[in-house]
């Protein structure tokens, strides 16, 4: 969820910004990209096509694409990958 914090705030600016997480966890992530004091058209969507680590955001001028399950498993792949 940390990443959606950071989310927010590159997003600063744009009018609009919209979210997608898994079910379940769609209220904690409104209240993490939230900004104080900053009116935005904030739409929170709980996505049944993500993991459970995955998260998506979209604003006007970028977005982010977030699975920290396939970031570690990247890693470790590159990792076990042996050296010439």
């Amino acid at each position: 969820m940390t990443e959606l914090a950071h989310v927010s705030r590159r997003a600063l600016g744009s009018p609009w910004l919209e979210v997608r997480v898994p079910p379940g966890l769609g209220e904690v992530a409104d209240r993490i990209v939230r900004p104080e004091g900053v009116e935005v058209d904030l739409k929170v969507i709980e996505d049944p096509a993500l993991g459970g680590t995955s998260a998506c955001a979209s604003w006007k001028n970028g977005r982010s694409e977030y699975d920290f399950e396939k970031l570690c498993g990247e890693i470790l792949a590159l990792l076990s990958t042996p050296k010439s």
